[in-house]
């Protein structure tokens, strides 16, 4: 049985990647040098312009898991 998705929101994205707010954005933004493509990307939790963004945790968890693995292949 697979877990139900879980909708997570920017302080727990941080303290999941144990990294600040401005690296989050600097690795979301393809102008950044830090720019990563693998990073998951965030959705809106409704409509509208203030409807509250959100990650899905599976997917900040496979982030951490594949970076884990890039690593270990160096």
């Amino acid at each position: 049985m697979t877990p139900s998705p879980r909708a997570v929101r920017l302080p727990e994205v941080l303290q999941l990647l144990g990294i600040s707010r401005s690296t989050l954005y600097n690795r979301l933004d393809e102008a950044s040098p830090q720019y990563d493509p693998d990073m998951p990307r965030p959705f809106k939790l409704g409509k509208g312009d203030r409807a509250p963004t959100a990650w899905l945790h599976q997917d900040i968890v496979l982030y951490i898991e594949s970076c884990a693995a890039a690593r270990s292949s160096l």
